[in-house]
């Protein structure tokens, strides 16, 4: 494969997805109880496994169901993915990092943004 060009990532240089509709919204703080992770992956009819590990400042422990199961959803161009509900082990900050590399059956390699979410868990 050739130099990243700006549709397609390599190994080297990953295409960066662009996302929207994320919730939790970035720095969101609510209850532990049934919290809800969705998300868009915007151009693209993705069917990917986002299993997401904790980042550097996740203090909110194991998430119940682990895994979190996800569904996905073709949106016209997008892909809308939603998470099972979910409680976290115990109050704190929630951290999701993507789960690597994405090597698409195009040949493409891309990468969710880091972090994938980032919120506050308070007691419900």
């Amino acid at each position: 494969m050739g130099a990243a060009t700006a549709d397609c990532g390599t190994v080297q240089e990953p295409l960066t997805l662009t996302l929207t509709d994320v919730t939790p919204a970035a720095g969101a703080t609510l209850a532990n109880q049934e919290i809800i992770e969705s998300f868009t992956i915007v151009g693209k009819l993705l069917k990917i496994d986002p299993t997401l590990a904790q980042g550097a400042t996740h203090s909110a422990g194991h998430a119940s169901p682990l895994p979190i199961p996800w569904t996905y959803t073709p949106s016209g161009s997008d892909t809308v993915y939603t998470s099972a509900p979910i409680t976290w082990e115990k109050v704190g900050h929630v951290e999701l990092d993507p789960p690597g590399l994405l090597v698409l059956s195009d040949g493409c390699v891309s990468i969710l943004p880091t972090p994938t979410f980032s919120y506050d868990v308070t007691a419900p």
